[in-house]
């Protein structure tokens, strides 16, 4: 399916006069450009948006439609609630306790939703029912989106990655921009699979090991076991803090992470490119 997606999203860059006449693999670097953040062009990130987001957002915000009776997306207009129905209205979705989470593409994905996409294209699948809704997001394609939409995006995030992640340029790149709280971990000796379930606790770990250029730009699954528990607990003090659920101070979450062997980098202040490159030598000059 995604292969799919990705060639009708070649194929409508490649009417772009500027692309015109690229190859797939012109087009495939120009796309890991704009993953890392080092290529801000407008019209190729609302093609890949829109190909790449559009039904996930849409799948997000009406399934939240049909778990409460709502209709925000206009394919509910009976107000149907189908946990009302399973559960005959012993379970009620209170919908100013929504919390958003995503991974990879799904962190692009959330991200759109909080009010990353392009209003004067049409790519605006901002859902208002999320707009104070503390989110979690892993390893996020974040430069595939509007930067200059970050700043008007309220929510306190709480970011994760691994150092050796592909996407963490861009990650870097948009944090900073975000008005809300803006909480990142960083793991060590970590990389773009090692935070999947999918791909590290299931067969799929053995097709993916077949392919050594994947691994060496996506890493792998070694440390997965290690950042996991972690990672679990700190999502669930951060929804339980932002909630209400459970008394924390608000530094207390990335206190414990900065004492974590795991972590090689946590702060909930807006990241000092200068410093972060000090600490990560292999980046120096690439952020």
């Amino acid at each position: 399916v995604l292969a799919d997606l990705f060639i009708e999203a070649f194929n409508q860059i490649r009417d772009i006069s500027d692309y015109s006449g690229y190859s797939r693999e012109d087009i495939f670097n120009l796309f890991e450009g704009l993953l890392y953040g080092d290529v801000d062009d407008k019209r190729v990130i609302d093609i890949l948006g829109s190909t790449l987001y559009d039904q996930r957002v849409r799948d997000i915000s009406n399934l939240v439609d049909f778990a409460s009776g709502d209709n925000h997306m206009g394919n509910n207009p009976e107000h149907r609630n189908i946990i009302d129905e399973r559960f005959g209205g012993d379970v009620q979705i209170d919908l100013s306790k929504l919390c958003g989470m995503g991974y990879s593409l799904g962190g692009g994905t959330m991200l759109e939703i909080l009010g990353a996409g392009d209003p004067n294209n049409g790519l605006n699948y901002y859902d208002g029912r999320f707009e104070k809704s503390p989110v979690v997001l892993v390893a996020p394609a974040a430069a595939l989106n509007h930067e200059e939409n970050f700043p008007n995006i309220p929510n306190n995030i709480l970011f994760f990655d691994g150092d050796n992640d592909v996407l963490i340029k861009g990650i870097v790149r948009r944090q900073p921009l975000l008005s809300g709280g803006k909480e990142i971990i960083i793991y060590s000796d970590s990389g773009h699979i090692t935070f999947s379930d999918t791909a590290c606790e299931t067969e799929l770990y053995r097709i993916i090991e077949m392919i050594p250029q994947l691994f060496e730009e996506w890493g792998n699954c070694d440390t997965h076991e290690q950042v996991t528990p972690s990672i679990n607990e700190y999502v669930g003090r951060f929804f339980d803090r932002e909630l209400g659920i459970k008394g924390e101070k608000q530094t207390d979450l990335i206190d414990d992470a900065l004492q974590n062997p795991n972590v090689r980098y946590a702060t909930s202040e807006p990241i000092d490119i200068v410093e972060l490159q000090e600490l990560f030598p292999e980046y120096a000059g690439q952020f």
